[in-house]
């Protein structure tokens, strides 16, 4: 059983702060950081964790919502969120469908990030800064670093193909207390 899949199995055992599933929309991100925020205000006393917390949380979400894809064939629903304390922290997983043409070039930059050291992901980030490149979707790609760097790369993901033109990528996060 994959860590993903082990996860999810999981998922129902451990200490869920927060769930979620259905569809991305603008106000039901907006209530879904509302709630984590307002739930980790009452759980966590360390101020910096909760606010790494909370700023991994934000990014991911955005993320979802500006990359989110419409898979008309699957059944799963289009998005799922987790969020969970655990002995060591806190670990998120979103799952959202991407589409297929766009897998490989998401694990190539996942894989590079995580592959990069601290001082490597600070001149990415800063090179990604002054080059002033934006994909169509109006990112740049920082989100995703910020993620890798405050995470010290505890992450893991997989893409399930879920039909021909789209994959369900669930991504876990590990934020360590």
């Amino acid at each position: 059983m994959s860590e993903i899949a082990e996860y999810q199995v999981n998922v129902k055992m451990d200490k869920i702060i927060f769930s979620y599933k259905g569809n991305p929309a603008t106000e039901m991100i907006d209530f879904i950081f509302e709630m984590c925020a307002i739930k980790l205000e009452l759980i966590e006393n360390n101020l910096t964790i909760r606010k790494r917390v909370i700023y991994i949380l934000v990014e991911l979400l955005q993320n979802i919502f500006k990359h989110q894809e419409v898979c008309p064939t699957c059944y799963e629903l289009p998005f799922k969120f987790y969020l969970k304390k655990t002995s060591e922290g806190y670990t998120i997983l979103t799952e959202n469908h991407v589409l297929q043409k766009n897998v490989n070039q998401l694990r190539k930059t996942i894989d590079g990030y995580v592959a990069m050291d601290t001082g490597d992901l600070k001149k990415k980030y800063r090179k990604i800064l002054s080059n002033g490149s934006f994909d169509i979707s109006g990112g740049a790609g920082l989100g995703l670093i910020d993620i890798v760097r405050k995470t010290n790369g505890n992450l893991s993901y997989e893409f399930i193909p879920d039909g021909k033109e789209s994959s369900l990528f669930v991504l876990v996060v590990n934020i360590q207390a």
